[in-house]
Parts: C-alpha cells; sequence; structure tokens
C-alpha cells in the first residue's frame, strides 16, 4: 500500500493548553501551539515512498471515530502545512536534514546510522521520538520518529495526536531506555530468553512460573484456533520476541504503556504483562500480531483485535462468555459495534467484535477467510438480524448475572471500614505511585493490617484535554484519564486479593484543571444535557470495568446536584435517571451518590434509584454558644455526635444503608469550620484532634445503635512519605492522626 492515496478520514485530538517547553517565552508559545492546533482539525503523517500504511490508517480510523479530525498522508513535505504534523524516516528520507541539525541529530555517512545525544542508533530496535518546534513556525511542535529503517520508525507510532509538550524518547531494542519527560525513569533487570512454541520468549526473573506456564498454555490454543480458522498451517515466526513482564511497573517503563499487553515498539515484538490469578489477556495481542505478521493487516480495522479476542476466549482476564453477557446491550447493534460513537467503551464494543467475528467465520474455509481478511468482505458475512438475536441472548443472560450479583452486594453493605486511597498525579510513571503499581500494593497491604475491609479507588477521566506524560502509547480509554484501565483492573484486584471490597468512584472532570464536569457551571440546558451525555458514557465505561474487576460498590457521581436538579431541554438526549440507568446496565454492584450534608443530601431526587446512601460531612460544626472560640476535645465530640444524628434522622425514611464517606480534615487550626477546605495555620494535632473526636462521637452513636452502617475516612496515598512535609492535604499517614487509623476502621 503506498503512500499517494485519497484524502483518509482520521483523527487528532483537539488540544488544550500546550505545557510548558522550558525556554524564554514558553508558556505563550504553548497557548499560540494550542490556538493553532485548534485552528485546523487536519493532521498530516509524511512517511517515505512505498511504507506499509495499513495499520497506521487503522490507527486513523480509531482516532477518527473519537475526535472526527481528517488525516493526510503524504511522501514529502508540502509547502503549506497543517498545524498537526508527525514524521517517519530514517536517515535517508529527504526534507529532514534542517530540522535534525537545528535539533542535534547527526547521520552517518553512507548507513542507517545516527547519532543524538551522545549515543548511536543503528541496531533493529533501536529508534528516537524527537518532539521539537517548526524551524519556519515555532509555535508549532513536529512529531519525528526516526530508526535506521523506515518500518523501524513506523513501529514507533502508536497514536496520531500529537503531544503537548517537547521532548525527546531513546528506544533501543523495542524498550524504552530514556525519557526527557520521564527523568527519573529506572530500568529493571530485562527478562531473560527461554525457548519454545516457535516464539523467542523473555519472561521476568520473578513471574511466578504457573503463570507463565499458563500463558504458554493460552498460545498454543489460541495459536491452534487461528490456524484453524484463518491463518492455515505455518511454522511460527522465529523472529517474534514475547517479553512476558511480572510488574507493571516494570511493563510500563520498557513499553510506554499501561495495559495488559501491547505490540512492541520494534518490529515483530509483543510485550503482556503476567499479574497473576489469571489476570492477563490470553495471549490476544499475541494471536493478532501472529496472524498480521503471516497473512497481512485486515482491511477491516475491527478484524484485528476481534481475532484476538476470539483466539484468546478472554477479555481483561475474564472469560469471553463472561464478558459477552457484560457487554451485550439490545442497543448495540452490528453497526455500533464496528463503527462505534466516540465516547463508547471498548469493554462493551471489544467482546461483541469477537462475536461478529465468529459469525463473520462460519462455514469459511482457511483460504477464503485469508482472502476477506486481506481484501474486505467480513462485515458482509454478518446478518445484523442473526448478530442482534445473539446480542438479545446474551443480553439476558447479563442481566440475571448482574441482579443476582447486586442482591449479594447490597446484602454486605453493612459493616463496611475503610479509607479512599488517593493515587498522586504521576502520569508518565516517574515515580511509581498510579493504581496497581508496587506502590499501590503496599498502601493497600498496610490499610488491611490496621483494619480495613474495604477500599475506594477515584480515578479521573476528562471530558476535554490530554494528560501530561510521555506515554508513546494512546490511552484505549474513552476520555483522558489519570489511571490506566489495566492499572485500575490491576489495583482491584490486589485489594481483593488482600480481603478488601472495592467501592469504584470515577471523578469526571472539565479537563486535568478541573473542576468536576458536573459541578462547574453550565450557562444553558444544551450544555448540562451535553455534561450528562458525557458522564453517562463515562459510567456505561466505568461500571463495565468495575465488573470486571470484581467491585462491590460504583459511585455514580459526587457533588453533581446542579446537574441532577437541572432543566434539560424537551425532548433532552440525556437525563439524571439514564445516567443511573446507564450504570445500573453495565454494573451488577450497589450502586451509590455521594452527596454532601448541606442541603445536597436532601435536595437529590434519585435516592430511590440507589442501593446505598453516601454522605459528606461539609458543615460548620461550630455552635453559637461557643461565640467564635475553638471548641475543646469534649464539645468537639458533641458536635460531631449531633451531626451523626442528624444525617441518621435525615436517612431513615430512605431505608438504605448508609455510609460516611470522604470523611476527612485538614491538617490546619480551624479545620472543624469547613471541613472540605484547609482553614488556618498548619496544625497535625488539630487533624488529631478531629480524628480522636471522629472516634469518640462515632463510638457513642454505635452504643446507641444511631451509627451509619460504613466509614470511608479521606484519606490515604499511594506514595508512602505523603504528608511528611508541610503540605495541607488531608492525609492521615506520618502525621499524629496515623495512630487513631486502627481505632476508626475497628468493628464491633
Amino acid at each position: 500500500m503506498r503512500v499517494r492515496r485519497p484524502l483518509l478520514q482520521a483523527a487528532c485530538v483537539l488540544a488544550s493548553l500546550a505545557a510548558s517547553c522550558e525556554r524564554p517565552g514558553a508558556e505563550l508559545e504553548a497557548l499560540e501551539r494550542a490556538r493553532a492546533r485548534a485552528s485546523s482539525a487536519e493532521c498530516l503523517l509524511i512517511a517515505p515512498e512505498g511504507l506499509e500504511l495499513r495499520r497506521l490508517e487503522h490507527l486513523a480510523a480509531a482516532l477518527e471515530r473519537r475526535t472526527g479530525g481528517a488525516a493526510r498522508f503524504a511522501p514529502l513535505r508540502p509547502p503549506h502545512t497543517p498545524p498537526r504534523e508527525q514524521w517517519i524516516a530514517d536517515p535517508r528520507s529527504s526534507g529532514i536534514g534542517r530540522f535534525a541539525q537545528l535539533n542535534g541529530i547527526v547521520f552517518e555517512p553512507g548507513g542507517g546510522a545516527f547519532w543524538f545525544g551522545g549515543e548511536r542508533f543503528a541496531e533493529r530496535g533501536d529508534g528516537l521520538r524527537l518532539c521539537a518546534p517548526d524551524p519556519d513556525q515555532p509555535a508549532k511542535l513536529i512529531e519525528l520518529f526516526l530508526a535506521p529503517t523506515a518500518d523501524g520508525a513506523a513501529e514507533l507510532v502508536h497514536r496520531l495526536d500529537p503531544p503537548e509538550q517537547a521532548g525527546w524518547t531513546h528506544v533501543r531494542g523495542g524498550l524504552v531506555v530514556a525519557d526527557s519527560l520521564r527523568p527519573g525513569l529506572v530500568r529493571t533487570a530485562e527478562p531473560t530468553p527461554v525457548d519454545g512454541s516457535g516464539m523467542r520468549w523473555r519472561v521476568a526473573a520473578d513471574a511466578p512460573p504457573a503463570a507463565v506456564a499458563e500463558y504458554r498454555a493460552a498460545w498454543d490454543a489460541a495459536r491452534l484456533w487461528a490456524e484453524q480458522r484463518l491463518v492455515g498451517l505455518v511454522s511460527g515466526p522465529a523472529s517474534h520476541e514475547v517479553w512476558l513482564w511480572s510488574d507493571l511497573d516494570a511493563f510500563a517503563n520498557a513499553t510506554g504503556a499501561c495495559e495488559l499487553s501491547v505490540s512492541g515498539l520494534a518490529v515483530a515484538q509483543s510485550h503482556v504483562l503476567l499479574a497473576g490469578d489469571g489476570l492477563d489477556d490470553g495471549a490476544a495481542q499475541l494471536a493478532s500480531a501472529w496472524a498480521c505478521a503471516f497473512r497481512g493487516v485486515p482491511l477491516e480495522e475491527w478484524a484485528a483485535s476481534a481475532l484476538g479476542t476470539l483466539a484468546a476466549q478472554k477479555w481483561c482476564g475474564a472469560p469471553l462468555d463472561v464478558a459477552l453477557e457484560l457487554a451485550a446491550d439490545a442497543s448495540q447493534d452490528l453497526d455500533a459495534v464496528l463503527r462505534p460513537p466516540a465516547r463508547a467503551s471498548q469493554h462493551r464494543f471489544g467482546p461483541l467484535r469477537a462475536l461478529a467475528l465468529e459469525l463473520a467465520l462460519e462455514g469459511l474455509e482457511p483460504a477464503a477467510a485469508q482472502r476477506l481478511w486481506r481484501e474486505g468482505g467480513l462485515e458482509a458475512r454478518i446478518a445484523p438480524a442473526r448478530f442482534a438475536q445473539e446480542v438479545e441472548r446474551l443480553a439476558a443472560l447479563g442481566a440475571a448475572r448482574r441482579a443476582a450479583r447486586r442482591v449479594e452486594c447490597v446484602s454486605r453493605l453493612g459493616d463496611a471500614r475503610g479509607v479512599h486511597l488517593y493515587a498522586p498525579a504521576d502520569r508518565a510513571g516517574e515515580r511509581g505511585l498510579g493504581y496497581g503499581s508496587r506502590a499501590c500494593f503496599e498502601a493497600l497491604r498496610k490499610l488491611a493490617a490496621a483494619g480495613a475491609n474495604c477500599v475506594a479507588f477515584e480515578p479521573r477521566a476528562y471530558e476535554s484535554g490530554g494528560v501530561d506524560g510521555a506515554l508513546l502509547h494512546a490511552p484505549r480509554e474513552p476520555f483522558a484519564t489519570s489511571a490506566s484501565d489495566a492499572a485500575l483492573l490491576l489495583a482491584m484486584r490486589q485489594a481483593r486479593g488482600l480481603g478488601l471490597s472495592v467501592v469504584l468512584a470515577p471523578q469526571l472532570w472539565a479537563s486535568p484543571s478541573g473542576p468536576s464536569a458536573t459541578a462547574r457551571q453550565h450557562f444553558d440546558a444544551a450544555q448540562w444535557s451535553s455534561a450528562l451525555e458525557n458522564l453517562e458514557a463515562a459510567l456505561t465505561h466505568y461500571g463495565l470495568l468495575a465488573e470486571l474487576g470484581g467491585a462491590q460498590v460504583l459511585c455514580v457521581a459526587e457533588r453533581s446536584l446542579g446537574a441532577a436538579r437541572a432543566e434539560l431541554p424537551e425532548p433532552s438526549s440525556s437525563s439524571w435517571a439514564r445516567v443511573v440507568r446507564a450504570a445500573r446496565a453495565s454494573f451488577g454492584g450497589a450502586l451509590t451518590y455521594l452527596a454532601q450534608f448541606d442541603g445536597e443530601s436532601h435536595l437529590y431526587p434519585g435516592w430511590d434509584e440507589l442501593d446505598l446512601v453516601s454522605v459528606a460531612l461539609v458543615r460548620d460544626i461550630s455552635a453559637p454558644q461557643l461565640e467564635g472560640r475553638a471548641p475543646d476535645d469534649r464539645e468537639l465530640a458533641a458536635l460531631l455526635r449531633s451531626e451523626i444524628r442528624a444525617v441518621m434522622r435525615w436517612a431513615q425514611a430512605l431505608g438504605r444503608p448508609v455510609w460516611l464517606a470522604h470523611l476527612g480534615f485538614a491538617p490546619t487550626t480551624h479545620n472543624w469550620l469547613d471541613p472540605r477546605v484547609a482553614q488556618g495555620g498548619y496544625d497535625t494535632q488539630q487533624q488529631a484532634r478531629m480524628f480522636s473526636a471522629l472516634r469518640s462521637a462515632w463510638e457513642a452513636a454505635r452504643a446507641d445503635g444511631g451509627a451509619p452502617q460504613g466509614l470511608l475516612v479521606w484519606n490515604w496515598s499511594t506514595d508512602a512519605e505523603h504528608g511528611n512535609a508541610l503540605d495541607r492535604s488531608f492525609t492521615l499517614q506520618n502525621r499524629p492522626a496515623q495512630e487513631l487509623l486502627e481505632a476508626l476502621l475497628r468493628r464491633p
């Protein structure tokens, strides 16, 4: 497939404000770049003549459905270029000399080797990603993917949306070895080579032997299925390398991705995360890559991933039949699965694409399947009515599965004691503090040892705007996010392994700079409706993820009273009732809403549709008789006890379990005035006094039978050093209040 093609509709993410490039006037240049990108939806990808483009076209198609942009492929840079530009090149490519010279790239004469930053790039799997200003338009960034061969450079491309920041990434042997945006990047010992199954296997030293054996057996089964249904009898490509990692931190550092599996940054390379206890992709990525190696990339974009899922009979660690039941929904017709809308969850259309491929391959001999794979026609073999019938059957099974699990989860809502586990911003993985990391597991272990039986995870997703970081692989989630799905699945698995039930409380924010999408001011009914549509899509996605991860509770929103009570246009494409129905249709556990006890809890209209009442204490708890003075310990306990009584009196009519959640106090002198903010001077002893008063109030409420059924403290961090400096964050860690945690979590 040649470069000279008609205009290809593809996607380029509309950018938010770019980050600083660490040069004079960087903030102004970042703003100019953002405006330039926003002015045009066109992206130009310059690639050498003759380079195979089908995989890149699939990347473009996947992004097109999310953003609706347009991409143009060209072998040479035209005189007039759009604000978004990416280059794929080797040292022999024309038109890159000036850009290379200005950025310190030196080419060796007569060969494919080049130098950058004092290092030589000449071997298979070596490469450089460089993002720097256009020499002719300094307000514009150009992203260059450079390798000794053009094919090798193309393997580095896993996204078609140019980044927001200038920087570079060094790749050696298909592994990320250095990154300007991750100066603290630490490489662990590389997996060692082992023999077997027609592949070049590399296995991490600490990978559990049982997990490795299980995965290799899964690959044997997936390969056999692919041979019988599509590929035919072949010998495996000995050049294909499979890297098996046992640790998400090491996996992310080496690949620039936080997933269960990804194709490598070098030709014929795959990376797989073996998290243990069956949480892996079942060899889906490897089966897809293996089929493409022998039969080429399929013409139809959806077919390659569908083949991997179908061959593996697994999705995100769950058996495919279970994932299909969870994903099936009557609204999912064939077109919505093969060409999903922008905010669609891959946990819905991913498994259903495997079903579509299974129907397409029915009755086909491998030779005929190979022809349709290369030339197109697989979709044409799927009868929409037959597909709809199967989806309807699976949806009924999924509804029954969710109903049974809801009964079980609701019955276990009482006597919950836990903590909101906060993961500090660490998108680039420099500090290893994200959900699913070693630091996360250690934090969970300490919480379990302290007596917690429940933990709440609060990932942030964003309606718009990118997330800073140097990850080379595009996130697979429908929203930009602070935590990948794979990281959250692993965190949920870690928690459950320690005996902790899981609350997933995703927060949909307008952008990385906030505020939350439903808390910010909207100026007309249409804007409120749009915000609720996005919330509905986010809850569908995170509901499916929570179901796959075995969470017990899903929090649909918090501090969203404005959106809940907004007067929407008639007819409206969304409503608060639709939001809750979407969550119920994707998640089988208990649903809750986190309301502030300052009037929001009383005005929120949807408690009857939920299973659990969650309330955050945010009112000023001072009393008139204090006459403005600070309350003493006894008075604090009495005031908090009065608040707990008020919550229980109000909630009695709702007839549902009650949790106090997001319950925390800042380390400041006047933290009782408004628990939501840090008022006054820094004072960790005052924070401890508040938690001590809370313990006394809670014990008194429990003694007279008026205590809520659950308590979630705000907060604990995956950063073990958090709270040991003069910061005003709410964490208990490394502060006097930490000593009170066990008493707060103690159950009768």
